[in-house]
């Protein structure tokens, strides 16, 4: 009856979350196992042993320390900072993740705006067309992820010239160029005295580079970085970055959010980076996320930045990526200058330099008569 209802909500709500201390309960115990297997075979570990003793020793050892790992993230969600520090230190790790991060506030936050370095976020920027055929090409199973051996072990990405006179022929192009004037417009939001910091007008933007991620919830994060130019980098000439960045959201109802902070290379560490700032951007299908090309940005794990027990299953039968939690995106680099293409024999090891990777970053767009289908994640229009 209607006058039950709130008290069989009540009953359901405390079920759930009776149920989710129980789970991690569990899972604690096991890690505890893991741990303590894999200090006892450090401990008798004999390097006399046959090989494949030392293996198996050796993948025990390694095992606890993963499960060490994992024991302090899961510390830091249950607001246990100390234990954290502990198990953290053990594994020689100096710096951690303040623990405010893995519990996220119960009310929606303050939103940044007006406040110097934070990020914009935009909702609804691109035709609904627009969106939907990057979600076929890009979608879990479409022939790009195939064709390029993603996940692949080396980072690639593409670059299109936004001074090009010709008109977009790829979907993905066309995308960039719709989204050019709000970068345009907004990097004087994200810089202190705007045009990217050096007091002028909004600049001219040149080159975009682009790229995407198909994970699912399970392997929905993404360690904190910079974005940089590799060319420059592995060449020995320091570090650039694009001016602005920024990510698309394709999919993921409930996907992990997308961390970004205030810290830059040029501020370094120690005080610098402890005064930091950090923001919390969830996901939501057709919403842009821009912030400065320079600052530390990264991917929460799913099961850190949501409440206990939530999300933790995919459906049976659901693709990468597809399921409620998984996380389709496409990211955007804005230069305001020409970004060169790296070069691949430096992406590789110099015992390794032939042949040469066939992937790598800020890499030239294939011939339009190449993407007639999805292999470049770009329709035609």
């Amino acid at each position: 009856s209607a006058s039950r209802q709130p008290l069989a909500r009540c009953h359901l709500a405390a079920t759930s979350v009776a149920l989710a201390r129980q789970m991690a309960e569990a899972e604690e115990a096991r890690l505890r196992r893991v741990i303590a297997a894999g200090a006892r075979a450090a401990a008798r570990l004999d390097t006399s042993s046959t090989s494949a003793k030392l293996k198996q020793a050796a993948g025990r050892v390694a095992a606890g320390a993963t499960a060490q790992h994992d024991l302090a993230l899961l510390c830091s969600r249950q607001g246990r900072g100390s234990e954290a520090d502990r198990l953290l230190r053990a594994l020689g790790m100096r710096h951690r993740l303040s623990v405010s991060i893995f519990a996220p506030p119960s009310t929606a936050t303050p939103s940044p705006a007006g406040l110097c370095g934070a990020p914009i976020v935009l909702d609804g920027v691109l035709p609904p067309a627009v969106i939907a055929g990057l979600q076929r090409a890009l979608r879990p199973g479409a022939a790009f992820w195939e064709e390029h051996g993603y996940p692949t072990p080396c980072f690639f990405s593409y670059r299109h010239d936004l001074t090009a006179s010709k008109p977009p022929l790829l979907l993905v192009e066309q995308a960039a160029r719709l989204l050019q004037p709000l970068m345009e417009r907004h990097a004087a939001d994200l810089y202190p005295g705007g045009g990217g910091g050096d007091g002028s007008a909004a600049p001219r933007l040149r080159t975009v580079e682009w790229w995407a991620h198909t994970r699912s919830s399970r392997r929905a994060h993404h360690q904190l970085h910079f974005d940089l130019d590799e060319a420059t980098l592995l060449s020995g000439g320091g570090t650039r970055h694009p001016l602005v960045s920024s990510v698309l959201y394709l999919g993921g109802r409930k996907a992990a959010p997308t961390m970004v902070t205030t810290q830059t290379l040029a501020s370094g560490s120690g005080d610098a980076a402890a005064e930091a700032s950090a923001f919390l951007v969830r996901p939501k299908e057709g919403r842009l996320l821009l912030f400065r090309g320079d600052v530390l940005h990264g991917v929460l794990p799913e099961s850190l930045a949501r409440g206990e027990g939530e999300g933790e299953r995919e459906e049976e039968g659901e693709e990468e990526g597809e399921e409620e939690g998984g996380r389709l995106t496409l990211m955007f680099g804005w230069w305001a200058s020409h970004c060169p293409p790296t070069p691949p024999r430096l992406l590789l090891p110099a015992r390794r330099r032939r042949p040469p990777a066939p992937l790598f970053p800020c890499m030239r767009l294939p011939a339009p008569a190449a993407c007639a289908g999805a292999t470049c994640p770009a329709a035609r229009r």
